[in-house]
């Protein structure tokens, strides 16, 4: 991420929109010196890159308004800050500082307003917090004090006991670690509250259940046990059966039916026994109802005559 232009207006010794543009060196590195006598504007110039990037309170803005214009009634400060993200996107924010149509503003009256470009389209901030938590993720506040400074305040860092500590932090939230902690600490959390619902057991109620433990492991081992006498039992039986099939070839020189063709053959044997009887049944039916006229058949040619 490159910063590529900033936006000061009316705030402290910029009294009019001014425009600092921030182009890379002949060696691609975005390093930047800005000297000034004192009371040019340096240090403001970082301020307004923190307040353009996090936001501020209305009282420490309306006390950096430019006096002069603070005079006239014009309380509106505003910021806008241009970078080149790391995947070459344009993002453009601007914060701007307002009173409205107030006579006398005070610091109560200022509200904040934030706007955000991404690539020339205005994006959508309803949610102002995730925004904000955006940027606090892409450029932790805890690291710019490492990175924007001005050389007064150079032995002020070197004399915090607590630099060591605050650029830890500052690293850890720019690389993201502080969300491997926070989820270290959320799995820990939900282990204790895991515990919580445990019962204690009591040494009888162990006793107790190492009892019933080793019953079971007996069962499991005399199952065992039945089942290989089982499986020995079956493997007897096989060779018993391939004796006996061996015995039946040598008598009448062919191999035994299986048991699917003598299911078979018996299935036939049924259907032909159906059809016999069928067969008979009509043969019977037909004698019933022929026979008596063949027998009378001599009686009525002696009628004839």
């Amino acid at each position: 991420m490159k910063f590529r232009k900033l936006i000061i207006e009316n705030y402290k010794s910029f009294q009019f929109p001014t425009e600092l543009h921030f182009p890379d060196g002949d060696d691609g590195k975005s390093i930047f010196l800005i000297g000034g006598m004192n009371g040019a504007g340096k240090t403001s110039i970082m301020e307004a890159i923190n307040f353009c990037l996090y936001g501020g309170k209305a009282d420490l803005i309306f006390k950096a308004i430019n006096r002069k214009e603070k005079a006239r009634g014009n309380v509106r400060v505003s910021f806008e800050l241009e970078l080149e993200m790391d995947d070459f996107s344009e993002l453009i924010i601007k914060r701007t500082w307002s009173a409205g149509a107030v006579d006398s503003p005070k610091a109560r009256d200022i509200d904040e307003r934030l706007v955000v470009v991404r690539d020339g389209k205005r994006v959508s901030i309803q949610n102002k917090k995730m925004w904000q938590d955006f940027i606090r993720a892409t450029i932790p506040p805890g690291i710019t004090q490492f990175f924007f400074f001005d050389g007064e305040k150079i032995q002020e860092i070197a004399a915090d006991d607590h630099s060591e500590v605050r650029l830890k932090s500052s690293l850890e939230t720019a690389l993201g670690l502080q969300y491997i902690n926070r989820l270290s600490q959320d799995v820990l959390y939900l282990k204790q509250e895991e515990r919580k619902g445990f019962v204690e057991i009591s040494d009888e109620d162990l006793n107790f259940k190492e009892m019933e433990l080793k019953k079971e492991r007996g069962r499991l081992q005399r199952k065992q046990k039945e089942h290989e006498e089982i499986a020995e039992a079956l493997a007897e039986f096989k060779t018993q059966q391939e004796a006996a099939q061996k015995r039946f070839q040598a008598i009448f020189h062919t191999d035994p039916e299986s048991r699917e063709s003598i299911r078979e053959k018996e299935k036939k044997r049924v259907q032909t026994s159906n059809r016999l009887t069928q067969v008979e049944n009509e043969i019977k039916g037909l004698c019933e109802k022929f026979l008596p006229f063949s027998l009378a058949g001599g009686l009525f040619d002696g009628i004839k005559q």
